[in-house]
């Protein structure tokens, strides 16, 4: 048995599956491929990405994500 066996077994999705986890487009998860944002492999004809790159994604504080707009807060008030 190979000594990398066990990371052979590693979680990886779709293009479909990716954008369903971020809840973005898969036109979305094509240009974050193409620019680098996202790393992705090929098998065969198809394009895979590894849980740990999206769970990067989610997990990453870039200021732009906000469920709520602080002035909507005020507002509300």
């Amino acid at each position: 048995m190979p000594t990398g066996a066990s990371t052979m077994s590693e979680q990886v999705y779709t293009i479909n599956e990716a954008a369903e986890r971020l809840r973005v487009s898969t036109t979305t998860i094509r240009r974050m491929i193409d620019t680098g944002e996202l790393p992705a492999f090929k098998v065969r004809s198809g394009i895979r990405i590894r849980k740990e790159a999206i769970d990067a994604i989610m997990m990453r504080d870039t200021g732009e994500r906000k469920s709520v707009r602080p002035d909507a807060v005020e507002e509300e008030k």
